[in-house]
């Protein structure tokens, strides 16, 4: 958000936010991620993705909505996604675009 331009838009933005929880990333969250990445599930260069991933895991988010689909919303990742999280103890999540819906 803040790397938009348009002062208007960026505030609209804000307002839409600004009650939202906001989710921390902490060590486990990293770790997960590196996993994600060291499984090859996403190249290192998208440790953003992998973070996205590991933060819905992490705070058993049941629905990541996404319109990556290089990265995210794809079967491979989709499926890696879940026999990680299954080896790591955590829950499902589900990764899927917004028509999914």
């Amino acid at each position: 958000m803040d790397n938009t331009k348009d002062e208007t838009l960026k505030k609209k933005l804000r307002d839409l936010i600004k009650d939202f929880n906001i989710l921390k990333v902490n060590k486990n969250i990293r770790d997960l991620a590196e996993v994600y990445i060291d499984k090859g599930i996403f190249p290192e260069k998208y440790i953003d993705d992998a973070l996205h991933v590991a933060i819905a895991s992490y705070y058993e988010i049941s629905y990541l909505i996404s319109w990556n689909f290089e990265h995210l919303v794809k079967v491979r990742t989709r499926r890696s996604v879940k026999l990680v999280n299954s080896l790591e103890g955590l829950r499902e999540i589900e990764i899927i675009s917004p028509q999914e819906l």
